[in-house]
């Protein structure tokens, strides 16, 4: 089962762009509501626009990035891991949303931020929020998002919903941890750990 490879490759893609992966480049026009969500307080916070299709005759980089090689090896590679998962069970179905939304996230705009971590009081004692783009079908891959994960989840935990605003919010809570999630200004999904920190990201926006 490849969810939790999947899921790590996620994280660490989102945490600053450190795999030196081409995360939007070349980028497009920046989008100031990622500049947004972050309180003043936090100890990282990272960003990245959305990538552009690479210009043949622009500078190095975007002629690199245009070969039809490369695009065509990152289409077998992306082709492979949804082979992977062709049995049609619940579990591939999730990953591959999975794999659907790290596709977006490294194509569009997106912000994240970490406000706290307390390793002693892990994983209560991190607060953190991120907003990704998924766009004009957000809605839609939410809620097929949604059924893939109440169909693993454990029979303990409860998705929850709620109105945070004019905005509908999922809930998930264990142990004092706390997780949400939800489509804002229709085209994004906000996503926040924490007690009160969907609260704080949404009145930045």
């Amino acid at each position: 089962m490849m969810a939790l490879s999947e899921i790590s490759i996620v994280l660490l893609l989102l945490l600053g762009g450190q795999t030196a992966l081409p995360v939007g480049v070349p980028p497009g026009p920046e989008d100031p509501v990622m500049f947004q969500i972050a309180p003043e307080d936090c100890v990282f916070y990272t960003t990245w626009a959305n990538a552009e299709t690479p210009n043949p005759n622009g500078n190095i980089t975007e002629r690199w990035m245009a070969q039809p090689e490369l695009g065509e090896s990152y289409r077998k590679l992306v082709t492979a891991i949804r082979n992977m998962n062709g049995s049609g069970s619940d579990v591939d179905e999730a990953e591959n949303l999975i794999l659907t939304v790290a596709e977006r996230c490294l194509q569009n705009a997106c912000s994240i931020y970490l406000k706290n971590f307390d390793p002693n009081a892990f994983p209560q004692g991190l607060e953190a929020g991120a907003l990704i783009t998924l766009g004009d079908d957000a809605s839609d891959l939410e809620s097929q998002l949604l059924s893939a994960i109440k169909s693993q989840m454990a029979e303990s935990l409860e998705i929850t919903t709620r109105n945070i605003g004019e905005w509908s919010i999922r809930e998930v809570r264990s142990e004092g941890f706390i997780l949400q999630w939800g489509v804002v200004n229709g085209k994004y999904v906000a996503v926040t750990v924490g007690e009160g920190e969907m609260e704080h990201l949404l009145d930045n926006l």
